[in-house]
């Protein structure tokens, strides 16, 4: 623009010169395009300056495009058998589009058409166009010719299925609502009566398996009997090959099995498998599109907003169950929160989410079931983004770690401190309770209050700067948050409350990932006590508080194996500690000239921060 501006300078002396001479002579054809040219370059001015002057007319253009924010991310598109897949993506929503604009527009657009809906509901068209990768042919309609099938499976009597199916949802469901029980018992009921032509749904019977597999963990056990059998396991191989003769199909039974045989998985502490089925679980969950906001067409209202509640409460049981896996095992997590929108469901029993789902506009209920897993899913989030955030922040430049964490670590403990005070009271007291209500609520308080001490711990670690990675450097121990501890105070803080509320583990969680995520921060939790020792031999506090987890995982591991080895690593760091020389201090947490560094009154006088009223 500067340069134009020069130019049209030039312009006005030469425009002056010549006019000045020819003023009295006849017309020039060159004056005319000169004065073109000016009045031009005038208009461009007047629109350089106008520009200056009103910055605001860019946010007029911007406001002129058009607005696609409400558009949807994704598709729900009709496979091969009329079963609904996501699609996602600016490419696919081209194909999308094309073949939408091949249908009648009068018409139920083909590639929405419910599935068992009749021609004449659909309108006159006959055939369903989809996309080029669910067309017949494909992995949707694949059958493997070995798989077996439900009527080469042998079921177990009546009155064990009855015992396991009510053990279930007694012990399992609102802390795990993967399930819908109404429709689980209707289907468990036609199982039941072997009617010829009125069977369960075809993708049933592996569900069924997979829950007399978790529920035969909680059979009593004889006291000889080792931590490291496999109750179950009869149930669970049946449910994994019916899962495999369905292979291709894209339905939301499969995702309740592969996550139920995930939690089976890890109540047995083979945690690698269970991170791979919950992954296949969350793929699985993401083929339908059980992580979106989309909802599922249905013959009517009341079962389409009833599919979108279940869908919902599939989704962030699958979510919790990868989240918790893969912090366990600190592995990557199967799903990324950027491409979640999924809301969280409704608190409500199963009964009254149904009389809801007929009537939304009647009286609500007063009913809390769901408070606790859904107070459980919201910390998940922030645990997930407390663990990408360090692992951000280990691939940084050394130069930008120590602001990015200080910024990143008062946000985060800004959204855990939130989430404490938005915690129900129906679970932050539970505790006191001795009624129904207490029990329910019970496991999960006691299940989010550990996770939120890992929280913690997994925020706050990567502050400390030593070594070890536990004991504060003298600056940095002088950095208090708000509530005037140090980092290193707040894990130390946080492990002693996870120590604190272990007792009540045992007889509250059942074997599942609950049970493996909990016992694997108590470890942690003992191991960090012993590291971040102020003295050698430590404190009696200290050592009280060790033996007090040691005592715990020998109580567990009749019912986790994995808890044995957690209990000999600490019995051993235990003895070493308080048998150690000066010189060994090292072993446990940093250089004798540090030992200081942490007020050893701290440990003396620490009272736990109980959420949980005991």
């Amino acid at each position: 623009m500067d340069s134009m501006l020069e130019k049209f300078d030039r312009l006005m002396g030469t425009f002056e010169a010549r006019t000045s001479q020819i003023s009295q002579k006849l017309h020039d054809p060159a004056i005319d395009a000169l004065q073109n040219e000016l009045s031009r370059m005038q208009d461009l001015q007047s629109q350089h300056r106008t520009h200056e002057e009103e910055p605001e007319s860019d946010a007029e253009d911007v406001e002129s495009l058009p607005d696609r924010r409400d558009e949807p991310a994704g598709h729900l598109v009709a496979d091969a058998q009329g079963k609904l897949r996501y699609v996602g993506g600016t490419t696919n929503l081209i194909l999308i589009e094309a073949v939408q604009s091949l249908g009648d527009q009068q018409q139920t657009s083909p590639l929405f058409a419910t599935p068992g809906l009749s021609d004449s509901r659909r309108g006159t068209s006959t055939s369903i166009i989809g996309l080029p990768f669910f067309s017949g042919g494909s992995s949707t309609s694949l059958r493997l010719p070995c798989a077996v099938s439900p009527e080469q499976i042998s079921f177990p009597p009546q009155y064990i299925s009855d015992l396991l199916v009510n053990l279930y949802f007694d012990h399992f469901h609102y802390t795990f609502p993967i399930l819908f029980k109404p429709y689980f018992m209707r289907q468990y009921a036609k199982q039941l009566a072997c009617s010829p032509g009125d069977g369960p749904d075809p993708g049933f019977p592996c569900v069924f398996f997979a829950v007399c597999a978790c529920a035969s963990a909680l059979l009593p056990r004889s006291s000889g009997m080792p931590g490291g059998e496999r109750p179950g396991q009869e149930f669970y191989e049946k449910a994994w090959l019916l899962y495999y003769g369905a292979a291709g199909q894209g339905t939301i039974e499969q995702v309740q099995c592969l996550a139920l045989l995930s939690v089976c998985s890890a109540g047995w502490n083979t945690l690698t498998q269970a991170w791979k089925f919950a992954g296949q679980a969350v793929r699985s969950a993401q083929d339908l599109g059980l992580h979106t906001g989309l909802r599922r067409p249905a013959q009517d209202a009341p079962n389409e907003l009833l599919l979108e509640q279940v869908g919902r409460r599939v989704w962030w049981s699958v979510y919790g169950l990868d989240r918790l896996l893969s912090m366990c095992l600190g592995r990557p997590m199967a799903a990324d929160d950027d491409d979640c929108d999924c809301e969280l469901p409704l608190d409500m029993t199963d009964e009254h989410l149904e009389i809801y789902c007929r009537d939304p506009a009647g009286e609500r209920s007063t009913s809390s079931a769901l408070a606790g897993f859904l107070a459980f899913s919201e910390l998940c989030k922030i645990a997930s983004k407390i663990v990408k955030s360090t692992r951000r922040l280990q691939r940084s430049q050394p130069s930008r770690i120590q602001k990015e964490l200080q910024s990143q670590t008062e946000a985060l403990n800004s959204q855990l401190q939130q989430w404490l005070q938005n915690l129900p009271d129906v679970v932050k007291f539970s505790a006191n309770r001795s009624d129904e209500d207490g029990r329910l609520h019970l496991t999960m308080c006691i299940i989010t209050f550990i996770l939120h001490a890992a929280s913690i711990i997994n925020l706050q670690r990567p502050r400390t700067a030593d070594k070890h990675g536990l004991t504060e450097p003298p600056k940095a121990a002088r950095n208090h948050d708000a509530d005037g501890m140090s980092s290193a105070e707040q894990c130390i803080q946080a492990a002693r409350s996870c120590i604190h509320t272990a007792e009540l583990i045992l007889f509250r969680v059942p074997p599942s990932h609950y049970l493996a995520f909990s016992i694997h921060e108590l470890a942690v939790a003992g191991v960090l006590l012993l590291r971040t020792s102020p003295t050698i031999p430590p404190p009696v506090s200290v050592q009280e508080d060790v033996q007090r987890c040691i005592r715990h995982l020998g109580d567990l591991q009749r019912v986790w194996a994995g808890a044995e080895r957690s209990k000999a690593i600490l019995q051993d760091l235990l003895q070493r500690a308080t048998e150690a020389a000066e010189s060994s201090f090292e072993l446990f947490g940093g250089a004798a000239e540090q030992r200081e560094i942490l007020d050893p009154d701290f440990f003396v006088n620490f009272e736990a921060v109980h959420s949980l009223q005991l």
